[in-house]
């Protein structure tokens, strides 16, 4: 069992790969930490960011989707479904996700209103 200093490291790891164009390496590491801890949400969104940077949007938008089902407010999740509908020229459809971080103050709202424009 990982303690929470090791997933949060290979979490860190998984995002540096990505961010260096290594989405499938990175993705990896996700699923590793899945196959530890099915429920790890940053994990999760981890896999769907592997996606998101090679503009792989289906998947991306599965995975994101299943945990908004599961936690509606998962701020993290939300922000990144508006990345992904941005990128995806969806930006009617990301604008009140949007609105509705940055007018929450939380760790998203600057994204927010930085993709707000």
């Amino acid at each position: 069992m990982l303690n929470e200093s090791q997933e949060k490291r290979l979490l860190d790891m998984g995002l540096t790969a990505c961010h260096r164009g290594l989405p499938v390496q990175g993705r990896r590491i996700f699923k590793g930490l899945l196959a530890v801890r099915p429920n790890l949400i940053p994990a999760q969104l981890g896999v769907a960011f592997s996606h998101l940077v090679v503009g792989d949007f289906a998947p991306a938008d599965l995975v994101i989707q299943n945990v908004l089902a599961a936690n509606p407010q998962d701020e993290e999740a939300r922000a990144l479904l508006a990345l992904s509908l941005r990128l995806q020229n969806k930006g009617d459809e990301a604008r009140p996700i949007l609105e509705a971080l940055a007018a929450a103050e939380g760790p998203s709202a600057r994204l927010a209103k930085d993709l707000l424009g």
